[in-house]
């Protein structure tokens, strides 16, 4: 079964494809997306606060999205800042360690306890 990959298969590929070059441009849309929503809302419902019987109650209706939105925006970009953690340094190869060759050196039946 060396031939060439069923329709299906090439279809299923080229779709997984687009999609996976579409999401960075939906992320950044749906950050877009919630500081117009962050904005709209700042500057269209401050009437909520600009006096009136209920000021108390504006307050915290105009203010608590606000921070829900800027904390959302927040927890959406700083992942994209974020630094990824340094490469653990390499490893020796466990042939040509010092303790590999003590442990290989050993002479069979000289371990107390040893079987051999």
């Amino acid at each position: 079964m060396h031939g060439r990959p069923s329709l299906g298969y090439q279809l299923g590929l080229a779709v997984v494809a687009v999609v996976m070059v579409l999401l960075p441009a939906v992320y950044v849309g749906l950050v877009l997306l919630v500081g117009w929503g962050v904005w709209y809302h700042a500057t269209s419902h401050f009437f909520l606060v600009q006096g009136g019987h209920a000021w108390w109650l504006g307050w915290p209706l105009w203010f608590g999205p606000l921070l829900v939105g800027e904390f959302l925006i927040l927890s959406l970009v700083l992942p994209l800042l974020a630094r990824g953690e340094p490469a653990p340094p390499a490893m020796a190869s466990s042939l040509t360690s010092p303790a590999s060759a003590r442990l290989t050196s050993v002479a069979p039946g000289s371990l107390r306890g040893s079987a051999v």
